[in-house]
């Protein structure tokens, strides 16, 4: 590392030529970053329900996570309904992809876009032909704009993405009033027809008065399955709204869909739309992430100039450690940008976080080029600056080190958001580390100016005077600090075991938060958002057309849906007998009384076999079918809605033990030869709360036996290793104990928090440790030591810590609760980490005796701390004194006043030894 200094400082333009050639290459790697919140995309491909779960969405459909759009009415009139059918009709487009309309329509806006200006009014009129066509383009367009010939075609190229993803298919299924299948009798055969019939060209004959909506609400009650599925209820019993279930094929881009979906629901203004669903989720949760980066820079990058210019009070202490925190935020940003890297829940954490720790080893080199003015005046500004830089960069690489190790555990999650941010932050320290060495000291380089020590007279800093309360604590009352922080640890270990895990990303939103209240709402109507799949297996081909196996599953339905199981939070399943039960009472004149499974065998063959569905694919199935059995009628799959009667999410935490006990009863209760298990989003989501916690115990344990032995080989003394490891650890254990008494729960994002305060705690005890023999191999006693410790790094400790501290605290800012307390957390655990190694550190040395080498003065009694200060500073460096460190804030001493003052001290100590005997 010296010879880098050096080469530096001899070569500042090479340096800076090469940092803008870096720059100028990752800097457009921010215009590609994409975000990407999908849970399952982060699973590991090879976790066994991963696999089953991608399995059941080649077989199934992607059923688990689906739409489910509210559409409420002030009354159900003709008119309603037809508002009703364009919406289902705009729906319909990625399910069956109308290529006619949508082509000659494309033809005709192509041809448009080649007109010089065109009004909004103007060009919706041309595509009067084409009203599915003309509405996608409305959806493209903002209002009361005129469009020139670029945004004409930018216009175009926005529809013809959307064109592409609709001929995709994404859509298998759009549940609803005016597409669900009606199935009704018809002498011997049945016959599925929809509840709304169709004319001769296929179109839906909505009805054109009350008497024919009535007619339709009745037959939609005739039905019980339809009742919380395609229609919601009041008290009185009146259909108030109207479902619409839209569910994925095998492999859509679900975050692409899901947003059509969502700006088709959006530009509905004529009607009152409350889309929700876990699709829902994700995309808001990405929205709120573009916008809390887009707040969160400038912010952090604010509250970190204005801690600079507390602290330095210059013009350089204030651009020089902001320009190495901003570029090394956009290194490592446009690195993943360049590396195709999404920006996941744990992706936005890193920009803050990188100007954090940036903010700190740019604070420490520049503290340094401060401190040690008086050697530049001594030794000439070059050879003074590298002998300056030289101390403070061995330093900030070392610490640099320790935390690019700390962060890099996290590699070994087996969650790739987990691995990624670990291996990201890793580099994003690296890169802090190279530019804090390089820029700083090629810029000073170039400005060639000494700086002015502070005045020794000046008013005293909140800083200094919480440092002059620690050096008195230390002295003073070592025994009570390490009592009262074993007692604070001890109260946390409590909060600990009621830490619970979660990662439902509805409860990152805040409670007011419409995303939770239309969840609310929309699951109390329809009794549930979202849900999972239960895999009942027959154990034979055919074996699901067996009259007990489909009494069994409908007892399986009604012990799901039992009142007294309200636990289980299970608001509506369904299933294959759905249908068979609706044939039944279709083919025994309507009666209620039939909806009900038939009893005999031939009677499920008849039903299925003269049912007249269609089979698009050829795959055995109709297509009515393919959510709920295989192709070999050997496995039903019953799907089954979460839903808490008490209006609360059913989280992840909830959710497992919900699949637990459901799973554990069906392998008490199934008869041999009868198997089921639980797959769906829900089942990931659970899984991958089950690696956030092992990965937090591997990833922890790893960075702390790791450091521990870096800090080994670098004392040489397993003293010094166990004590640097007491800050981090106390700071964790703090971190967890606050989590579990305010319940906070430990999600993706809090999980990290430990990696992050041993990584960047690490920082203050190597600061601490390396100061502190730096002083005591100067001959110094154990208490001088201490205190010159406290003096000198103590201050820069504090203010990378002040720098880390409303770095973090800019997160609470954010759209998310989450984010929010994650921001907090990690504010209080710098705090922790700060105090641990200023305070709770010394304490333990004092009590421990630990000493890198023996001094002259063997030990010096507590005293008062005017005295302690007064002492410290008197034996501060002298002129030509290499082994001493120089502190600008502290006033010049004569050689014959410090002879003086240490024949005084020498004399006290000897006369305390005498007294005491030893």
């Amino acid at each position: 590392m010296r010879r880098y200094i050096r080469f530096v400082i001899a070569h500042p333009l090479m340096i800076l030529g090469v940092l803008s050639i870096i720059t100028a290459y990752l800097a457009p790697g921010l215009g590609l970053l994409t975000f990407n919140n999908a849970l399952d995309a982060f699973m590991p491909r090879d976790d066994p329900d991963y696999l089953q779960n991608e399995t059941a969405k080649e077989i199934y459909g992607d059923n688990s996570r689906f739409f489910i759009i509210e559409v409420s009415g002030k009354a159900l009139t003709p008119e309603f309904f037809g508002r009703v059918e364009t919406l289902v009709q705009d729906l319909e487009a990625y399910k069956d992809y109308p290529a006619t309309e949508m082509d000659a329509g494309m033809a005709r806006l192509t041809a448009l876009s080649g007109e010089p200006s065109l009004s909004r009014e103007a060009l919706l009129n041309e595509l009067d032909t084409w009203p599915l066509f003309r509405r996608l383009v409305a959806r493209k367009l903002e209002k009361g704009t005129l469009l020139d010939a670029k945004a004409l075609e930018t216009l175009r190229q926005a529809v013809g993405e959307s064109l592409a993803l609709m001929a995709e298919v994404p859509v298998k299924r759009v549940v609803s009033p005016m597409s669900v299948s009606d199935i009704r009798a018809e002498g011997d055969d049945l016959f599925t027809g929809k509840l709304l019939e169709e004319d001769d060209d296929g179109q839906r004959i909505m009805p054109a008065s009350e008497a024919e909506v009535s007619a339709v609400l009745d037959r939609m009650r005739a039905n019980p399955a339809f009742r919380h599925g395609i229609y919601a209820e009041n008290g009185d019993g009146e259909i108030t709204d109207f479902g619409i279930v839209v569910t994925f094929s095998k492999r859509p881009r679900v975050d692409r869909i899901s947003r059509e979906v969502i700006a088709i629901c959006e530009s509905r203004d004529d009607l009152e739309i409350l889309p929700q669903g876990s699709p829902v989720v994700n995309v808001r949760f990405n929205s709120y992430m573009q916008k809390d980066l887009r707040r969160f820079l400038p912010l952090v990058v604010l509250v970190m100039g204005v801690t600079f210019f507390i602290n330095f009070r210059s013009p350089l202490g204030f651009l020089l450690p902001l320009c190495s925190l901003v570029l090394s935020t956009v290194w490592i940003m446009g690195l993943m940008g360049r590396l195709g890297y999404s920006i996941t829940p744990l992706g936005i954490s890193l920009p803050p976080l990188m100007v954090s720790v940036g903010s700190s080893y740019a604070i420490h080199i520049y503290n340094q080029f401060l401190a040690d003015s008086r050697l530049m005046q001594e030794k000439g500004f070059s050879e003074g600056l590298c002998l300056a830089m030289e101390h403070i960069s061995q330093t900030v690489l070392f610490a640099g080190m320790t935390t690019m190790i700390a962060f890099a555990t996290l590699a070994t999650s087996r969650l790739s958001a987990v691995r990624e941010w670990g291996l990201l932050s890793a580099v994003g320290v690296v890169f802090s580390v190279i530019l804090a060495s390089s820029l700083i000291p090629a810029i000073l380089v170039l400005v060639g100016r000494v700086p002015k020590a502070p005045s020794p007279k000046r008013r005293r800093h909140p800083v200094d005077r919480c440092i002059h309360l620690f050096s008195w604590l230390v002295t003073r009352h070592p025994r009570a600090v390490v009592a009262g922080t074993v007692l604070i640890l001890g109260f946390c270990v409590v909060g600990m075991y009621r830490l619970e895990v979660e990662s439902d990303f509805l409860l990152y939103f805040k409670k007011n938060d419409e995303i939770r209240v239309s969840a609310r709402a929309v699951g109390e109507k329809f009794k549930g958002r979202s849900g999972f799949n239960l895999l009942i297996d027959s154990g034979t081909p055919g074996g699901v057309l067996d009259p007990a196996f489909l009494k069994r599953v409908e007892a399986i339905r009604r012990e799901l849906t039992r009142s007294d199981r309200a636990d289980w939070c299970i608001g509506r399943t369904d299933s294959l007998t759905d249908f068979l039960m609706v044939m039944h009472r279709a083919m025994n004149g309507d009666d209620p009384a039939f909806y009900r499974l038939p009893d005999s065998a031939g009677d499920v063959l008849d039903y299925f076999e003269i049912y007249g569905g269609e089979d698009d694919n050829d795959d055995g199935r109709p297509d009515e079918f393919e959510a709920y059995v295989d192709p070999d009628w050997q496995v039903m799959n019953l799907l089954c809605r979460l839903y808490s009667g008490d209006g609360a999410s059913v989280g992840t935490a909830r959710t497992g033990r919900i699949m637990g006990e459901i799973e554990d009863w069906l392998d008490g209760s199934l008869p041999e030869g009868i198997t089921a298990h639980i797959t769906g989003f829900p089942k990931i989501d659970v899984k991958v709360t089950d690696y956030i916690v092992k990965g937090q115990l591997s990833s922890l344990l790893l960075s702390l036996a790791v450091i521990f032995g870096i800090v080994l080989v670098r004392f040489r003394s397993v003293h010094a290793a166990l004590l640097s490891m007491v800050p981090m650890g106390a700071a964790v254990m703090i971190n967890f104990g606050i989590m579990g008494w305010f319940g906070v729960h430990l999600d993706m994002l809090t999980s990290i928090i430990a990696s992050i305060t041993i990584g960047i705690g690490v920082d203050d005890t190597i600061h601490f440790l390396l100061a502190y023999r730096h002083h005591a191999l100067g001959n110094l006693s154990r208490e001088e030591s201490l205190l010159r410790t406290l003096a000198v790094s103590g201050r820069a400790i504090s203010y990378t810590s002040l720098a880390l501290v409303v770095g973090f605290l800019v997160l609470a800012t954010s759209n998310f609760v989450a984010v929010v307390l994650f921001g907090l957390l990690m504010a209080v655990t710098m705090t922790a980490t700060t105090i641990g190694a200023l305070l709770v550190l010394p304490s333990l040395i004092l009590l421990t005796g630990f000493y890198p080498q023996a001094a002259v003065a063997e030990g010096m009694a507590p005293g008062k701390v005017d005295r302690l200060i007064s002492l410290f500073r008197s034996l501060e460096n002298r002129p030509g004194d290499p082994k001493r460190t120089v502190d600008p804030n502290l006033p010049e001493q004569s050689e014959e006043a410090y002879q003086k003052e240490q024949a005084a001290w020498l004399a006290d100590v000897k006369k305390r030894k005498e007294k005491s005997g030893k």
